[in-house]
């Protein structure tokens, strides 16, 4: 009981010291001055008002949301364009300041009187919140974090899908999933994988193409998803695969599944859901190529759809060197390089390889590989030749690290630049490999390199 108490007292004293350092700390309260001026420099240059009622307004705006950086300038523009939700914000700040509760300046704004009005005030202020979680991300600050968790509280009292798909959300059984499979609890924290989808759709948001061919973001991020897992988890055992995949598929499967259930017409609505999918069918494709069973997968997330494309995705990087070979309008120097150095047939990346294939490739060869043998030319000499599977894979590389490395020369990249990984490792490639040709395959050295 000693010990309770004495924990307790812990605890308070942690708080009481954290909010009087917020108040009395010279930096914190520079810092929270200095928010609390940028919000009133939000000055509200067009008397124009925008009726709440106005429904075209908020979905215009879910469709331009790209057009905002979120930040303080970020805000002040998404205020020009919606003067009323500045006006509800302002108003809900200082609310919350003078006492009042959310819910009672809801109330009292007249704001809870019909669903309609409820719901376009809460697609306001999920905007809003999107600005100041990126604030916070920048720079974490004391009444930016009140603000940010006010409007939190007003589209959890008024929406009501909203409010609906956060109870579904929290009803995943972490504990007894945790005993079930002898998984840690701690790894099964919904609300820690549910942030990972809203971060991939801010990231989504700021991309100037993000409105290019879904479907295509959606195949392209499986596979990037899968890929990120298989490069980082190559050397890791068959029962580390096993848990790595099982508790994204867990935890992605039931976000995905209360994101669908629970989707509304706009479109931050599909691109959780597209991300919540792509995150899911990610986890299930490194769990496929790392040997962990369909049944298995099946028993984690039933509702599985084994459609080719869903399971496999495509490479970005791929995609893009067979759009080149295939353009025939495209006559320069760089996309006859690309033809000559690169075919039709498919690579792959050396963690989907069998054992006996890894074991074949040089330990400085990390693909991609061919699965088939197949006829190469050379850049250099014009020479054409059958190789091997392996010795087509490394020849490719060499080739088309060259034209990369010519690239970057053009574009003053300096010497000194190739030290980095990933610009180390295509020198690396081209160096090793060439020996590599030399001391494996003579006849293959003297017609395709020059000596």
């Amino acid at each position: 009981m000693v010990y309770i108490l004495i924990y307790i007292g812990v605890i308070v004293v942690v708080i009481i010291g954290a909010t009087l350092w917020g108040k009395f700390d010279p930096k914190v309260k520079a810092t929270n001055a200095e928010y609390e001026k940028s919000l009133a420099n939000l000055k509200n240059e067009d008397d124009t008002t925008v009726g709440l009622n106005n429904e075209s307004n908020v979905d215009h705006l879910n469709t331009e949301n790209v057009l905002y950086r979120k930040d303080v300038s970020g805000l002040m523009l998404y205020f020009k364009k919606m003067n009323n939700m500045e006006r509800l914000f302002n108003e809900l700040t200082n609310a919350i300041r003078n006492g009042s509760s959310v819910k009672q300046y809801l109330i009292d704004a007249n704001i809870m009187k019909d669903q309609n009005t409820m719901r376009i005030v809460a697609t306001g202020f999920t905007d809003i919140s999107s600005f100041l979680k990126g604030m916070l991300e920048i720079k974490e600050n004391d009444e930016l974090r009140k603000d940010y968790n006010a409007c939190l509280e007003v589209i959890n009292i008024l929406d009501k899908s909203e409010r609906k798909f956060k109870e579904e959300l929290n009803s995943f059984d972490s504990k007894g999933l945790s005993e079930r499979y002898n998984i840690e609890e701690k790894n099964l924290d919904i609300i820690y994988w549910y942030d990972f989808i809203l971060t991939r759709v801010d990231t989504h948001l700021k991309n100037e193409k993000s409105e290019i061919d879904l479907d295509n973001i959606l195949y392209e991020n499986i596979w990037s998803h899968a890929d990120e897992y298989g490069r980082t988890h190559e050397n890791r055992s068959l029962e580390d695969k096993r848990i790595i995949s099982q508790i994204r598929i867990l935890c992605y499967g039931h976000i995905y599944v209360c994101l669908k259930n629970f989707t509304k017409k706009n479109k931050l609505s599909s691109l959780k859901v597209l991300h919540s999918k792509a995150s899911l069918y990610g986890a299930v494709k490194f769990a496929l190529f790392s040997g962990i069973s369909k049944e298995d997968v099946m028993e984690w997330f039933p509702t599985l759809e084994f459609e080719e494309k869903l399971i496999t995705g495509h490479s970005p990087f791929e995609k893009l060197i067979q759009s080149l070979f295939k353009n025939n309008d495209d006559k320069s120097d760089f996309s006859k390089k690309i033809k000559i150095i690169f075919d039709k047939e498919e690579r792959f990346p050396i963690y989907e390889l069998s054992n006996k294939m890894k074991s074949n490739s040089p330990n400085w060869f990390k693909g991609p590989f061919y699965i088939k043998d197949g006829l190469v030319e050379s850049i250099e000499t014009g020479n054409k030749m059958k190789l091997s599977y392996l010795e087509k894979s490394i020849f490719t590389e060499i080739q088309f690290n060259r034209v990369l490395i010519e690239k970057l020369f053009e574009i003053n990249i300096k010497r000194e630049d190739f030290e980095q990984p990933f610009l180390s490792y295509l020198v690396l490639v081209v160096d090793s490999g060439t020996s590599w040709f030399e001391s494996n395959n003579k006849d293959a050295f003297n017609k395709l390199f020059k000596n």
